[in-house]
């Protein structure tokens, strides 16, 4: 009896009929943990993060065609000043890791307290937009589509009652949008800055308005400590 014999080609298209009468398993999801983590790497790596220590972001926000300056200057481990350029002049916020303020020259000087003070302080840590750690509970709620992005959604709890939810992409890893205060935002690409990637863009519709941040520049050159002293309109709500 002569052997069976059969071509590699049919061999192949045998073994791709079998394949395709098999169900591919589904994809696994990961822990809302796991999502943060790959984020983390995506955008750098935590050695990466570690060696900035000061952080100087310009961005022009587009509130439906009107257009605005935003200045934000940052040091570790949560020292923040960021300034508003308006139409009415400026409004400036500011935490110097232990008070929070906000001045402009509708209001005047302001200190912050309760959950505005709480909020000011989390959005005043460092690196508090890449490892969520203000949050401490992570929860992946399963696959959404932003844009035609695939993401992971999770949602983020943390101790004082804060929450939000972010949808990082199943491939890159990279977050693509969020929800916060009931707010939705989008994000658009991303710029590359000495080894970290920072969100580009971001767009979000308030009171009706849309609403564009656009990522002008990054720099991580020192920022004298000072920038983040109170100024004297502030420290004399202190008296």
């Amino acid at each position: 009896m002569q052997p069976l014999r059969i071509a590699p080609s049919r061999l192949v298209f045998g073994a791709a009929l079998l394949l395709a009468s098999v169900p591919l398993a589904a994809q696994p999801v990961p822990t809302g943990r796991e999502v943060v983590e790959r984020y983390v790497e995506a955008v750098g790596g935590r050695q990466a993060l570690a060696r900035v220590q000061h952080r100087h972001a310009v961005y022009e926000m587009s509130v439906d065609g009107r257009v605005m300056t935003m200045d934000v200057k940052m040091a570790r481990p949560n020292h923040g000043l960021v300034t508003l350029t308006t139409p009415m002049g400026p409004l400036v916020s500011g935490f110097d890791g232990t008070i929070a303020w906000v001045n402009s020259a509708m209001t005047g000087a302001q200190l912050l307290e309760g959950p505005e003070a709480e909020q000011a302080m989390r959005r005043a840590r460092f690196d508090g937009d890449v490892l969520f750690d203000a949050y401490t509970r992570l929860e992946t709620l399963g696959r959404e589509e932003i844009d035609g992005q695939p993401c992971w959604n999770v949602r983020m709890s943390s101790e004082d009652g804060e929450e939000a939810t972010r949808c990082f992409h199943t491939e890159t890893g990279l977050q693509v949008g969020a929800t916060e205060n009931g707010i939705r935002v989008v994000y658009g690409g991303y710029l590359e800055v000495d080894g970290l990637k920072y969100p580009a863009s971001m767009t979000s519709v308030m009171d009706g308005e849309r609403v564009t941040i656009t990522l002008k520049r990054v720099s991580h050159d020192p920022i004298p400590a000072e920038t983040f002293a109170l100024p004297a309109e502030v420290r004399a709500l202190l008296h």
